[in-house]
């Protein structure tokens, strides 16, 4: 793609606080320009007022009359200057929003783009010329000359291109203005804006120099940094974008001639109304990205004619005579261009027939318009001066919209077509198709497609075409790598299935695909998209390179088309293929295909019957394994069936694993535990017996369901008894440790005086068995000993009680202390720390239990 530097642009005298595309869109009125808003509005508001209440005779306000001056045409524009006070104040306060952006020190913006060309030409007087450009707009041409016809104000038309040709029309005093377009309409041709305004303002002091920077805008250029006086835009081009409002805007640096200026807008009327001011403020907003994605567009069709063979005059092009200069003065080629066909006749056609290009006068809007300027925006300059001029009558200009490029490319390519502009047959449509295979499009190119190219290739017109325009995409640039990518996809595509001449040609033009191997392109993404294109070159050579392998894959390729049935389409691009001419080995030919075909049927019928053995395999693989997960599950549920509801198998196997006490036996709440190591029932607090509550190695707490009921109350069912438990279950047998450990334990409880006491002490802390404590709980008496009460215990909480070994208590069972028994007797020495019981040694090896609790307590 064809491009220039993107900011050639002098800064020194741009006052912009931000870049170029914020100052677009950023409307602020905290600095002093525009007209403050008392409501704050995010959009600037229509006042659509024609005038303007005052609040005295004698002090006039900022605004009075909408042709002096309008908040809404304030914010672009100059806004009235009614009194000396308001004159001072707007020239003295910062710049409004065009001033800003066209580098001015005032702005004005009025009714039509000629109403501003005819304000700026009401400073010239009867007897002054002017000099303008041979290449200029048929509006500006209509006003000049209706000057020198009735103002007495002669106009010299030069080319401006060249300094040589304006000197000699320089004159001290009476030159007064200097009409400049760059570049020109149509025919695009550069002037050098400083080199002219320095010559004429060295030569002619009082002169001014006019540039109407109509077909760049202030995005693109801005004469006023490179000494230009004046500048002048059709706001109804690209500052507005859409076609749908008349304005015209004049930039100015002197304040003297900017005072002329709005005197002669307030007097002729011509300042723009309301609505037009808001439609213009609101259409600079996207002056930026319009500007950018039409520029990109006319940049690749103005590539496209020139690819073609036609005359393009496009600054953006290489090939323009003043390509390097313009991007000393613009940051872009802008979107307009031009092309001649060598035939009116041809162009008249080219212009009717196209769809998308509409067929109007005027540029700047997002859609794309198609015009003959001699047939219309400049067929009123006269025929004989426009010959005299150089101006072409077959000349077609194209002012690029928004739209896609390449169906703008298509429906361009179309028209040329119909008009013959181009060759016309089967090179067009071939070309169309490689074409779209190698579009910039983010999706490849479709199989159906490059095999119709390959086929092409038998065709020698054809292959021509074809191999030029992958040539073409294959040295395209680096922005545009998809075409690079696509083409190089292609060329391995008809490498393969195309004619031998294509492997000629590639092979004659390897170095090209071989310099691709080091094709680099790095997006704004920072993703390298030419890492792609590397890799598809590399493989390309190296294809190119192995001869053998190559000949072998292109077999293959012819192979599998005999095999598709597609070898007789080849007759309809090359004769020589034409069935219908007998020809050396045919018939030998045709027996391979029939073979073939024969071959290919088979193998189908084989392959289908493989698939139903396969499936009928699978069918019975999936039944046979149903039947054994269903047995499966059978088995499972019968073994669950034969377990009891609760598995009591491991009852009495270890102290730790017992079953739970039966609630409704006996009142749990009101009575102690059976010591583990006696069989001496407790006593309770009012004298008498208790029956025995639960017993960790006591039979009696399991309860039988095999003996007959003999109470009369049963919760879990409708049976009138209640089940009695004196008979146990054999797991309920308690199964006692038998090893050397435990035999001694047993000998300690059984050895009377010198062992055990009842309460699991041995040695100094064994309570004998005469002492009072002891009395106290002799299962002969019936009531407590009142001679020695006994002592009170405190445990570690404040409660007072004796903890029991028991882990039913220690998970939720029943609390003596809560129940109100919060005594009990004990020994002397009871309070005394313990260290360690002999009972630990049958709790060995878990010195977390509850016994272990209470033996250290």
């Amino acid at each position: 793609m064809s491009s220039g530097p993107l900011t050639p642009i002098s800064q020194t005298s741009t006052r912009l606080r931000y870049s170029l595309a914020t100052e677009l869109v950023f409307i602020d009125n905290s600095d002093g320009s525009g007209v403050k808003d008392p409501y704050n509005a995010a959009s600037v508001p229509i006042y659509q007022s024609a005038t303007f209440k005052q609040s005295s005779v004698t002090q006039m306000g900022e605004f009075d009359y909408s042709r002096s001056g309008n908040p809404t045409r304030s914010h672009l524009g100059e806004s009235s200057a009614t009194t000396l006070q308001a004159y001072l104040i707007f020239t003295t306060s910062p710049k409004n929003h065009l001033a800003k952006i066209m580098s001015a020190n005032r702005a004005f913006v009025v009714s039509s783009g000629m109403s501003a060309l005819d304000v700026i030409t009401r400073l010239v007087k009867a007897g002054e010329e002017i000099i303008a450009g041979d290449d200029l707009y048929g509006g500006t041409n209509r006003l000049l000359s209706f000057l020198g016809k009735s103002c007495d104000i002669k106009t010299h038309h030069v080319d401006t291109t060249s300094s040589d040709a304006l000197m000699p029309y320089l004159h001290p005093t009476k030159t007064r203005l200097i009409l400049l377009e760059s570049p020109t309409n149509p025919l695009l041709k550069i002037s050098d804006i400083p080199n002219v305004a320095s010559i004429v303002h060295e030569r002619c002091p009082n002169a001014l120099v006019v540039v109407d920077n109509t077909m760049m805008s202030p995005y693109l250029q801005r004469p006023l940094e490179f000494g230009a006086d004046i500048v002048i835009h059709s706001g109804t081009k690209y500052l507005s974008g859409h076609h749908d409002l008349m304005a015209g805007v004049i930039g100015v640096k002197d304040e003297v001639v900017a005072e002329k200026i709005y005197f002669t807008i307030n007097a002729t009327g011509c300042g723009l109304a309301p609505f037009d001011s808001w439609l213009l403020l609101r259409g600079i907003k996207t002056l930026g990205v319009r500007m950018e994605k039409q520029q990109a567009n006319a940049i690749q069709i103005a590539e496209f004619l020139e690819y073609h063979g036609f005359k393009v005059m496009y600054p953006g092009l290489r090939s323009h005579p003043q390509y390097g200069l313009h991007y000393t003065m613009s940051r872009g080629p802008g979107a307009v261009l031009s092309f001649v066909t060598g035939d009116v006749e041809v162009s008249e056609r080219v212009v009717e027939s196209t769809k998308i290009w509409a067929i109007s006068v005027s540029f700047g809007c997002v859609n794309s318009l198609i015009s003959m300027p001699c047939r219309m925006s400049h067929a009123s300059i006269p025929a004989a001066v426009r010959q005299e001029r150089g101006f072409p009558e077959d000349l077609i200009r194209l002012c690029v919209g928004i739209e896609d490029v390449n169906d703008l490319i298509e429906d361009l390519y179309s028209a040329l077509v119909i008009a013959n502009a181009v060759n016309v047959g089967q090179n067009n449509d071939i070309q169309a198709k490689v074409r779209n295979a190698t579009s910039n499009d983010p999706w490849g190119p479709s199989g159906t497609l490059m095999d119709e190219i390959a086929r092409a290739t038998y065709n020698p017109n054809d292959h021509l075409e074809i191999m030029e325009m992958i040539d073409k995409r294959l040295n395209d640039h680096g922005k545009n790598w998809r075409h690079v990518f696509k083409a190089l996809t292609l060329l391995d595509y008809c490498l393969h299935g195309g004619s031998e001449n294509v492997v000629k040609y590639a092979k004659t033009n390897l170095y090209v695909v071989k310099t691709l191997t080091e094709f680099q392109y790095i997006d704004e993404d920072g993703k390298d998209q030419g890492l792609n294109v590397r890799q598809k070159a590399r493989d390309i050579t190296n294809l190119l390179q192995d001869e053998e392998r190559l000949n072998q894959e292109r077999r293959n390729r012819d192979d599998m088309r005999r095999r598709m049935g597609g070898r007789a389409d080849r007759s309809v691009l090359d004769p020589s293929l034409d069935r219908s001419v007998e020809q050396p080995g045919y018939l030998d030919d045709e027996s391979e295909f029939q073979k073939a075909i024969e071959e290919s049927k088979r193998s189908a019928q084989e392959y289908e019957a493989r698939i139903k053995e396969s499936e009928k395999d699978e069918v019975e693989k999936a039944l046979k394994l149903s039947k054994e997960e269903e047995e499966q599950r059978l088995a499972k549920i019968a073994e669950q069936n034969d377990k009891p509801l609760i598995d009591t198998s491991g009852y009495g196997n270890s102290p730790f694993l017992q079953s739970q006490p039966d609630f409704f036996s006996q009142q749990m709440h009101n009575q102690f535990n059976q010591n583990q190591y006696s069989s001496t029932s407790t006593t309770s607090l009012y004298g008498t017996n208790e029956m025995p509550s639960f017993n960790m190695t006591s039979s009696s707490n399991f309860s039988s369901p095999n003996l007959t009921s003999s109470s009369t109350f049963d919760s879990f069912s409708s049976r009138s008894t209640q089940p009695n438990f004196d008979s146990l279950l054999p797991s309920q047998n308690i199964i006692k440790p038998q090893d050397e450990k435990h035999a001694k334990l047993a000998s300690l409880i059984g050895s009377g005086g010198d062992g055990m006491d009842t309460f699991g002490n041995i040695g100094n802390r064994r309570i004998p068995a005469g002492s009072g404590f002891a009395s106290t709980l002799n299962p002969s008496s019936n009531a407590l000993s009142v001679d020695s009460p006994p002592p009170r215990r405190s445990n570690s909480t404040g409660d007072i009680g004796v903890t029991q070994a028991n882990p039913f208590l220690n998970s939720g069972g029943p609390n003596f202390s809560s129940s109100g028994y919060n005594t009990l007797p004990q020994a002397s020495g009871f309070n005394q720390p313990d260290t360690t019981s002999n009972l630990d040694i049958f709790f060995s090896g878990n010195n977390n239990n509850t016994f272990n609790q209470r033996s250290n307590q």
